[in-house]
């Protein structure tokens, strides 16, 4: 899976967060325990998918890893 398929918006905290293509397809495709076992990847698919992924890539950004 490449990054580049997914929302513009994300695919740009991703890279700003992680500063590696590499990881931040690795953390997308991976079930969280925040989306209930879903990846985020996922979540993005649903109708408020896109805020639920920006506001986890912002809560790790500001160290809220809860």
């Amino acid at each position: 899976m490449k990054i580049a398929h997914i929302d513009k918006e994300v695919r740009e905290k991703l890279l700003e967060l992680f500063a590696d293509e590499q990881i931040s397809e690795e953390w997308i495709t991976t079930p969280k325990v925040i989306f209930n076992g879903l990846s985020p990847l996922e979540v993005l698919a649903s109708e408020q998918g896109k805020t639920k992924v920006l506001d986890a890539i912002q809560r790790i950004t500001y160290g809220d890893f809860s």
